[in-house]
């Protein structure tokens, strides 16, 4: 990768380049992929587990909600969440999301300034958990009743399409 000197001298809006240096920049400020693992369609899992003192926060889910994780070009991966809550209330999340210590991240400007909006993924075997870190995400993404924090999904197992016709 070279890094790119980049001054703006017009008053049109046009940028001038100035110099190209062949610095290479070292591997180590990248973070791992995420695993192949995490890719998949998981549906809501229903009530939360009973409740241990030490766990997080648990929201219940529904078969009509669903968390869609795919790869993407423009980052780690793309998500898709759907939740829909009491009343009617939905979650809706479309966007691209950053890998890192074991998680995906979406970050995005909250309502307020100094509030901003980060909304992680936690993957463990099978489950996704949401953790709406301040619960800013949801005044964002949500309905007046809606929310992401804990809730929990279990992913989807791929099914098969057998080729035998049946008798």
């Amino acid at each position: 990768m070279f890094v790119v000197r980049i001054i703006n001298t017009c008053t049109s809006g046009l940028l001038l380049i100035t110099a190209v240096t062949g610095l290479m920049l070292s591997p180590l400020l990248y973070a791992d992929p995420p695993p192949a693992t995490i890719f998949g369609k998981y549906n809501g899992a229903g009530k939360c587990p009973p409740r241990d003192p030490k766990a997080e926060y648990c929201s219940n889910t529904t078969s009509t909600d669903y968390v869609i994780v795919k790869p993407s070009k423009k980052a780690d991966a793309h998500v898709k969440i759907r939740r829909v809550l009491a009343q009617g209330h939905t979650c809706t999340l479309d966007q691209d999301m950053s890998w890192s210590d074991g998680h995906l991240t979406y970050n995005a400007e909250g309502i307020k300034p100094d509030k901003p909006c980060k909304l992680e993924l936690w993957f463990k075997d099978e489950t996704l958990v949401l953790k709406d870190i301040g619960y800013i995400c949801r005044e964002l993404y949500c309905g007046s009743r809606g929310l992401f924090e804990g809730g929990h999904f279990e992913k989807k197992p791929v099914q098969s399409h057998s080729t035998r016709k049946p008798k």
